[in-house]
């Protein structure tokens, strides 16, 4: 006679993304490919929801990398599945404190700018003119901005490739602003990258 055993499990659950499904398979189909080939006991597995083709999954607290890794690229039917797990800030605790520090970084920066006209003149560019719109990669839209004189130069600035800016219009009495990233500067211009069109 087999003897039955108790588990004590975890109550915190981590999600388990599975995408490229076919539509034939279903709840139970996950169920069956994550006892089968992820080799999991079913009292691990949470709640499933469907959208389409893209399964989340609740299952047991440290079982969604070794899931991830088993289960990532296999066929399912007529389909090669993705899967991956979510990443919780809670297991990486460096990121959180690195986004501690650009906050923090971010707000000094802004107190300098604010009280230093001379760091303010160093990281604005000012009186720029459109010549041109293109479209990049990710659809990023991809705007050349020069001085009004076609001859002139940029002024000295502390801004570099990568630098993060924003866009803001002049002369208007509420002005409408767009956050972008440098991804080209030359001495006569500049190229910047924003998710919309101004």
């Amino acid at each position: 006679m087999a003897t039955k055993r108790n588990f004590r499990y975890s109550p915190r659950m981590e999600l388990l993304f599975i995408e490229g499904l076919p539509p034939t398979v279903g709840k139970g189909g996950i169920v069956r490919l994550l006892i089968e080939v992820g080799q999991v006991n079913k009292n691990h597995i949470g709640k499933i929801t469907l959208n389409g083709g893209l399964a989340t999954i609740e299952v047991s607290n440290g079982r969604a990398a070794t899931l991830a890794h088993l289960l990532d690229g296999r066929l399912v039917e007529t389909r090669h599945i993705r899967v991956w797990q979510q990443a919780s800030e809670g297991s990486q605790p460096h990121f959180a404190q690195l986004r501690r520090w650009l906050a923090l970084e971010a707000e000094a920066e802004k107190e300098q700018l604010q009280t230093d006209p001379q760091v303010q003149s160093e990281h604005t560019l000012a009186r720029l003119v459109i010549r041109g719109e293109d479209v990049g990669m990710g659809g990023r839209i991809l705007l050349q901005l020069a001085p009004r004189n076609e001859q002139a130069r940029l002024p000295f600035s502390r801004l570099s490739t990568g630098s993060p800016v924003m866009l803001i219009e002049e002369g208007e009495s509420q002005p409408q602003s767009w956050r972008g990233i440098i991804s080209r500067l030359s001495s006569q211009s500049c190229e910047i990258a924003l998710n919309q069109s101004p």
